[in-house]
């Protein structure tokens, strides 16, 4: 009689983290929990190396995407700052556009000089805003590098102790396999046990996903981005009267 060494195996494929769960669908988990209708002590080894090099895979795998989404990521970042960069030049343009029938406005020299003033207020505060925008775009992306390093030792860490978990529910099967009248004990205990193993880890879940964490960091980096618009539109406000009064707008 043979054990099917691989149902031990398909229970661990829901069991890692984001980083490193793999979820299964209805169906297959009811595949994988459906009992052998055979067990051989002597197949316990072949059993454990088997659930050990699938848990393996599933990490190797894991580590392989998030190298892969990484480099997406890498690629989207250029061609937002791309477009940031291209939308400045515009406003730029715009601004400057703006600036040239202004001075063409002013007729007086208190005119002219209140113009000027105005630009180069613009100019500093559109500078201003500009550096907290970038200061804080940079901090998040340091930020959320960071978390994803953390992510990165985390999958390696699980992978670590669901292999140690492993090897301890097949030493408990082998140091019952000299005791149990029959295989079906020595088979509950590798079932159990398997399931004791993805029912943890899918109750660490959050744990692992950081999503709180890559949420507030999120939610600083807009913060920021709010505080230094809401600064430039009160000064604007703050130099447009004043323009305005100096040109009798």
């Amino acid at each position: 009689m043979k054990y099917n060494q691989y149902i031990a195996a398909g229970l661990l494929l829901g069991m890692l983290p984001t980083v490193a769960v793999f979820a299964q669908t209805d169906e297959a988990e009811k595949r994988m929990m459906r009992p052998a209708t055979a067990f051989s002590c002597d197949s316990i080894s072949v059993m454990e190396a088997n659930v050990l090099s699938r848990v393996s895979e599933r990490g190797d795998a894991v580590m392989g995407n998030k190298l892969n989404r990484r480099t997406e990521r890498a690629g989207q970042k250029s061609a937002r700052l791309a477009a940031l960069e291209s939308k400045r030049n515009e406003k730029e343009s715009l601004r400057e556009a703006r600036y040239s029938k202004m001075r063409d406005h002013a007729k007086t020299e208190e005119q002219k000089e209140a113009v000027e003033t105005f630009i180069k207020t613009v100019e500093r505060l559109v500078g201003e805003r500009k550096a907290a925008v970038d200061a804080a775009v940079a901090t998040f992306e340091t930020d959320v590098m960071a978390l994803r390093d953390q992510q990165d030792v985390t999958a390696e860490s699980v992978v670590a102790d669901v292999s140690q978990s492993v090897r301890s529910v097949f030493d408990d099967a082998r140091a019952a396999c000299s005791t149990a009248s029959d295989g079906a004990a020595v088979r509950e205990i590798i079932s159990a046990g398997m399931k004791n193993i993805q029912s943890e880890h899918q109750a660490r879940r959050a744990e692992y996903t950081y999503r709180e964490e890559f949420e507030a960091l999120r939610a600083k980096r807009q913060q920021a981005e709010r505080a230094a618009l809401a600064t430039f539109t009160t000064e604007m406000k703050a130099a447009t009267d004043v323009l305005k009064a100096s040109l009798s707008y």
